[in-house]
């Protein structure tokens, strides 16, 4: 009877041990590292739902009238309180038009702000086309508030690494973006085009 409660404790044991390494995707990490398994880059980055989680509890505290900043890891990584005093940062690494689109709804402070910067895109050149990337930015522009100027930032290049369609396919990007201040029928969205320093 002893040796059967022992065999079973162990038994339960390693099905715990085993359930918990799946779940902490251990696993997949170790496969990845012996170089198994080749992982798929994926748009929208497990860390979003957190960071999302976190711009929602500091939301609440976003003075009337501050800039706010929403982008990708370029506008993470900045100072915004440098470019404008009174401003938040909801950048977040990683990010595309699509995963904007799923979080916008939860910045209520946008219809408060002074303005909007919006600095995507970069990513997006991973996952679609020009066409597709602008009908998310178009989407972007719906979705913000009528009374608050919105400012999009072109795209950068991160980095000497061609992407898709290469420097021109950027270019081509640009030239199809200008199209969306262009055609805003009210005057509150501008885009900022830096194609004389990057060409």
């Amino acid at each position: 009877m002893k040796k059967q409660i022992v065999i079973t404790y162990i038994v339960c044991i390693h099905v715990l041990l085993g359930f918990a390494l799946l779940k902490s995707g251990f696993v997949d990490r170790f496969q990845k590292k012996l170089g198994i398994r080749q992982t798929k880059q994926t748009e929208i980055a497990d860390y979003l739902h957190p960071m999302v989680r976190l711009h929602t509890h500091m939301d609440d505290n976003v003075p009337d009238g501050a800039v706010v900043f929403i982008g990708d890891s370029i506008t993470q990584g900045l100072c915004v309180s440098a470019v404008v005093a009174l401003s938040v940062n909801y950048g977040i690494s990683g990010d595309t038009t699509a995963g904007v689109l799923q979080r916008l709804a939860t910045y209520r402070s946008m219809r408060r702000a002074g303005a909007v910067v919006m600095a995507i895109g970069s990513n997006d050149l991973n996952f679609r086309t020009n066409e597709q990337i602008l009908r998310n930015y178009l989407s972007i522009a719906e979705q913000m508030p009528k009374n608050v100027p919105v400012i999009f930032s072109a795209v950068l290049p991160v980095d000497e690494k061609p992407t898709r369609g290469g420097e021109g396919g950027i270019n081509e990007y640009r030239l199809s973006m200008q199209t969306l201040s262009l055609s805003s029928a009210s005057q509150r969205i501008y885009s900022l085009w830096m194609q004389a320093i990057f060409s």
